[in-house]
């Protein structure tokens, strides 16, 4: 059951658009270390999307993916209509990971509800509806948790496999604000990109960071991350990663260049797509503002053309 679901969820969550701004949300969890965020609309009205006529394919996409179609057309949501924005935000991994998503836009409770049922009931999983401290809660059993989900009117869905969390969110939203550190990468948002996500560097995480030099590089010297993306005529991305101090970002923008670029140059430069490779990374351009480093690209339509060609 679970795998039914989540596989079509995460291919919606790429069309979903993205929350207010840099304030944080009163639907973040407050031992939340990733948020993720999107502007579908934003992106499919993008001058770039429409002349590579990616707007249409996706649609058409969506359109014939069969598990896709039946769950838009059971619970009456219209991805490109209905959802005006979606936050993620999620803390730990594996069997300790917990998440929160929130979708806001215009919705049909009752007619989401009766899909949930019909799928918990047609997977021998009966899901159930349950009133605790004020809030309407619909519980999807899983092999390894719970999946609680509920409404706020027909302006948002909620979900989460923290029951204490999407009650909190029910009923006014998350009362702990989130941690310090977190609130300070968010505040690093603009809140006007396409897209973006934030994440935190923490003691748990730095222990599974093995591997390549860069990496421990990466795990020794970074507090938090933001990645952003833009569209318009161009695709612009940038990663930053923040560091304690200016010393740490200059020896992380130091191990990038002298280990990582040359890599993979050398590794390209005589291959198939040598020529493809170079031209990309000319556009690569990394900086160091204080404690953060950063890498930057921005790709236009005459370099699309180049990477797509044959």
């Amino acid at each position: 059951m679970l795998a039914r679901w989540i596989a079509p969820i995460v291919g919606l969550l790429l069309v979903l658009p993205a929350v207010r701004g840099v304030e944080p949300d009163r639907m973040i969890p407050s031992d939340a270390e990733f948020v993720w965020s999107m502007r579908p609309k934003q992106v499919l009205d993008s001058a770039l999307l429409k002349s590579q006529g990616w707007d249409l394919a996706l649609k058409t996409l969506l359109s014939t993916n069969e598990m896709v179609q039946e769950i838009l057309e059971s619970t009456g949501v219209d991805p490109f209509r209905d959802v005006e924005s979606v936050l993620v935000a999620a803390r730990g991994q594996r069997e300790k990971g917990r998440f929160m998503v929130v979708a806001r836009g215009k919705f049909q409770p009752s007619k989401i509800a009766k899909a949930i049922e019909k799928q918990g009931k047609e997977n021998g999983a009966p899901v159930k509806k349950n009133q605790e401290e004020g809030a309407t809660l619909w519980e999807l059993p899983t092999p390894a948790f719970s999946i609680y989900a509920g409404f706020i009117g027909k302006e948002a869905v909620v979900v989460s496999n923290v029951k204490e969390d999407i009650i909190e969110c029910l009923t006014g939203g998350i009362r702990k604000e989130p941690s310090r550190e977190l609130k300070t990468a968010l505040e690093r948002m603009t809140g006007r990109e396409a897209a973006w996500m934030v994440g935190l560097v923490t003691a748990e995480s730095r222990k599974e960071m093995r591997g390549p030099d860069a990496i421990r590089e990466f795990a020794e010297n970074v507090d938090s991350w933001s990645l952003t993306l833009d569209m318009t005529d161009a695709i612009a991305v940038a990663m930053n990663m923040h560091t304690p101090d200016g010393a740490s970002a200059t020896t992380l923008r130091k191990t990038i260049e002298d280990k990582f670029f040359p890599f993979v140059k050398n590794t390209n430069k005589n291959g198939p797509n040598g020529k493809k490779v170079e031209s990309l990374l000319d556009v690569i351009k990394l900086e160091t503002k204080g404690s953060s480093f950063g890498i930057k690209a921005k790709v236009d339509e005459d370099l699309l053309k180049k990477l797509m060609s044959n």
